[in-house]
C-alpha cells in the first residue's frame, strides 16, 4: 500500500520548503530568498470558524445555555481558532502567498 506524502509549504517565488517553526502570523519572510510571505485570510478565517463550531459543541455538551451559548462561540471564534491554526498548518498546509500589504510612510 503506498501513502501519499501531504504536500508542504513552498515558497511561490523560491519553491524552498517551509516549516511550520519558521510561520510567523500575519507575515514573514522566507529563510531561503527572504520573500515576505504570508498565510491566506482564508485559511485563518477557516481556522476560526471550526474553533466557533467547537465552542458550540462543547457549550452543547455541557449543557450550559442562555448567554453562555453565545459567549462560547465567540470565545471558540477567537481562542481556540487561534490555537488550531498551528496544528491545521501541519495537517492541512496552506498555499503562502506573496505579501503585498507592506506598510509604507505617507505613501512614499
Amino acid at each position: 500500500m503506498k501513502f501519499r506524502s501531504v504536500k508542504g509549504m513552498q515558497c511561490p517565488e523560491c519553491c524552498g520548503p517551509v516549516e511550520v517553526r519558521h510561520v510567523r502570523l500575519p507575515h514573514f519572510a522566507c529563510p531561503h530568498c527572504g520573500l515576505a510571505l504570508c498565510v491566506p485570510n482564508r485559511f485563518l478565517t477557516a481556522a476560526r470558524i471550526l474553533g466557533a463550531g467547537l465552542g458550540l459543541v462543547l457549550c452543547y455538551a455541557f449543557d450550559m445555555g442562555g448567554i453562555a451559548f453565545i459567549v462560547g462561540p465567540l470565545v471558540g471564534f477567537f481562542l481556540i481558532g487561534s490555537v488550531l491554526a498551528v496544528p491545521l498548518l501541519v495537517i492541512a498546509p496552506p498555499e503562502l502567498e506573496k505579501n503585498f500589504h507592506i506598510r509604507r510612510t505617507l505613501g512614499l
